[in-house]
C-alpha cells in the first residue's frame, strides 16, 4: 500500500488565548478568538494573526495564554499490484 507525498496544510484551525491582567473575584477574565476567513488556509492569514498576538502581547493589559494553528494533512493510499 503505497502512500503518496503529504498534501497539506488544509483544514487550519487558528485560535488565541489570553487572560485580563484585571481581576474578577480574584479570577483573570480568560477571552479566546477563532480566526475566520473565506480561505482559513492561505499563507496570509498567518502574517494577519501575527500581529493580533504581537498586539496581544504587547498590551499591560493582558496575558497571552496560547496562540496555534492546528491543522491537516493528507496522503492518497494506491492499492499494491
Amino acid at each position: 500500500m503505497p502512500l503518496g507525498e503529504p498534501v497539506g496544510p488544509s483544514q487550519s484551525q487558528w485560535k488565541i488565548s489570553v487572560d485580563s491582567v484585571a481581576r474578577v473575584a480574584d479570577y483573570p477574565v480568560t477571552f479566546t478568538a477563532t480566526v475566520s476567513t473565506d480561505n482559513i488556509d492561505d499563507p496570509a492569514v498567518q502574517g494577519v494573526v501575527q500581529q493580533m498576538v504581537d498586539l496581544l502581547n504587547a498590551s499591560p493589559d493582558f496575558v497571552l495564554r496560547s496562540a496555534a494553528r492546528t491543522s491537516t494533512y493528507a496522503e492518497q493510499m494506491t492499492p499494491t499490484a
